[in-house]
């Protein structure tokens, strides 16, 4: 015998349990309510039920005047639709297009012309059709060309005479192709459907055209660039103002007694113009280490030094222009041999001497460039990185002005200075050893130029005593990486294509168990990142974000 399997579960089935239950009896009540109330239930009904005449009209009034709105934006945009057209029309009769059917119209054209062929060939398909399929198991669906069929939810399963089950299956509708032919006058063509109009592109530009785009545009770019530099002019201007009423506040006050106000507006003029440096010049031959130049220099206010500095470098213009070099050169050699008790004036002292004198000397004899040498030696293996770096930068710029004035030869001074420098390096034993063998490659390479790398072998040596893991060569280590810092305040922008491959080794040295090579790292990272020019600045950004793991995970 057969058994019949049991009812299928449809959509019209309850089968969702209470929720299902509760949401229809919801829907059920809710259809009451508005029925009941005229317009809903609760206090909008309640509203709308207590409403009197007055209450209606001005509701009427009010859903008028919405239509009239309504109405008012249709009629202008169909005004703008209409502008639109017509200034289409010009345009494909200027360019000479004869078809100025708009999009709409092409549209309808093409759903017009899609229906009359789907008539043709038959008629519209059914929205569903009932087929009977067999199905070997009852509830599971069945497919018939390829297409996915759903059991139908009113009837019940059949049982055929070879033991299987027909259902009812309805399947969804699809747009079926038009079959048969399709009337002439109702014939749609691909061409039709994706022909769009084009616009011809412009002609090139011809040579002179392109030279008076080009021209153009670098005007404004020139324009662009003078206006940025106007503006910057303007706030370093107002900046170092506000910075010069500030210490003459501070002058006033006597917080500051080393300085008068007006030593303080000779050093200003100075600074502005070569022409007011005489005075600061005969009043350094004459008082020497008390002079008003001197006191500036040694002090700790940043305005004030500042400001010392470039008057220095107009007093040396005009000692060389007047002749007056080898006398100035030995006034600030003398005061370079009484420098004061204090330790911190002694280092600001010595800095801003040497940055004059290594701006001189390289317009003297060769025998004040040897004594610069022997001294600015001596100040290699000072504890000051401050020294040290002013030293360096005094050697390099006093030096490579001898060269180009044909003082003294590159393959002499300059190059003994950077072998011995280099071999020093590599066997430095102590903290003084490292920093003179750092110091004396970068006065050395800084005269010669940056030709001096590749030609003495410069960045190979220092990358292999940077990557030695030799316990014994802490110092050598600490000598190259300080050496690294040294080339970019002495070359500054010559060295920066070869220092920005270098910085993720001197991030990676920031973690370095031996503290003395940290604090190496640091110093030349800090030296490399302040002379970095603008558009470099994207180029070490990713060793940055790498240094910030390496740093991290290492603990410092």
């Amino acid at each position: 015998s057969v058994h019949a399997p049991p009812p299928l579960k449809g959509r019209n089935s309850m089968g969702g349990g209470n929720l299902q239950k509760s949401q229809m009896a919801r829907e059920k009540k809710l259809k009451n309510m508005g029925k009941e109330g005229m317009g809903g239930g609760g206090a909008q009904g309640m509203k709308s039920r207590q409403a009197d005449s007055s209450v209606h009209a001005a509701a009427n009034a009010e859903r008028a005047k919405l239509k009239a709105e309504r109405d008012d934006r249709a009629k202008a945009k169909a005004e703008k639709e209409a502008a639109l057209d017509r200034k289409n029309a010009k345009v494909n009769a200027a360019l000479g297009v004869t078809n100025t059917d708009s999009d709409k119209d092409a549209k309808k054209k093409k759903a017009a012309a899609a229906a009359a062929a789907l008539a043709a060939a038959g008629g519209a398909a059914k929205s569903k059709k009932a087929e009977k399929v067999p199905s070997a198991q009852p509830g599971i669906e069945d497919t018939k060309d390829n297409e996915k069929s759903t059991v139908s939810l009113e009837d019940e399963p059949q049982v055929t005479e070879n033991g299987g089950h027909e259902v009812v299956v309805a399947m969804e509708d699809e747009a079926t192709e038009p079959q048969g032919e399709v009337h002439d006058g109702a014939e749609v063509t691909m061409d039709d459907e994706k022909k769009e109009d084009e616009i011809p592109l412009p002609p090139p530009l011809t040579e002179e055209e392109r030279e008076r785009v080009h021209a153009a545009i670098a005007e404004r770019e020139r324009m662009s660039q003078e206006a940025a530099e106007r503006a910057a002019a303007t706030k370093a201007a107002t900046e170092e103002q506000e910075a010069a009423d500030r210490v003459c506040e501070l002058i006033s006050a006597g917080k500051i007694i080393s300085v008068t106000l007006d030593g303080f507006a000779q050093l200003r003029a100075a600074a502005a113009s070569d022409s007011v440096g005489e005075p600061l010049l005969a009043d350094l031959v004459d008082s020497s280490s008390k002079s008003i130049l001197v006191k500036a220099l040694g002090l700790g206010n940043k305005t004030i030094r500042n400001t010392a500095l470039k008057a220095a470098s107009a007093v040396v213009r005009v000692a060389i222009s007047t002749q007056r070099g080898e006398k100035a050169f030995n006034v600030m050699e003398s005061v370079l041999d009484c420098l004061p008790q204090d330790t911190a004036v002694a280092e600001r002292l010595t800095s801003g001497i040497l940055a004059a004198v290594g701006e001189l000397t390289g317009h003297l004899e060769k025998p004040s460039l040897l004594r610069l040498l022997e001294r600015s030696s001596s100040l290699f293996g000072n504890d000051s990185h401050e020294v040290n770096a002013a030293a360096a930068l005094a050697i390099a710029l006093a030096t490579r002005t001898a060269i180009s004035n044909d003082i003294c030869a590159p393959d002499a001074e300059p190059t003994s200075l950077l072998t011995t420098s280099l071999a020093q390096m590599a066997t430095a034993n102590s903290p003084a050893e490292s920093r003179a063998a750092a110091c004396g490659i970068g006065a050395a390479v800084g005269a010669l130029g940056d030709a001096a790398l590749a030609f003495h072998n410069v960045l190979a040596q220092l990358h292999k005593t940077m990557d030695s893991n030799s316990k014994t060569a802490a110092h050598a280590r600490e000598s190259a990486t300080l050496a690294v810092g040294f080339l970019c305040k002495c070359l500054r922008f010559k060295f920066e294509a070869y220092a920005i491959p270098m910085l993720t080794k001197l991030i990676k040295a920031l973690a370095d168990k031996d503290r003395k090579v940290a604090d190496a790292a640091t110093l030349s990272a800090r030296a490399l990142l302040e002379g970095l020019s603008n558009l470099s600045v994207k180029s070490v950004v990713g060793a940055l974000y790498e240094g910030m793991q390496v740093v991290g995970g290492g603990g410092r």
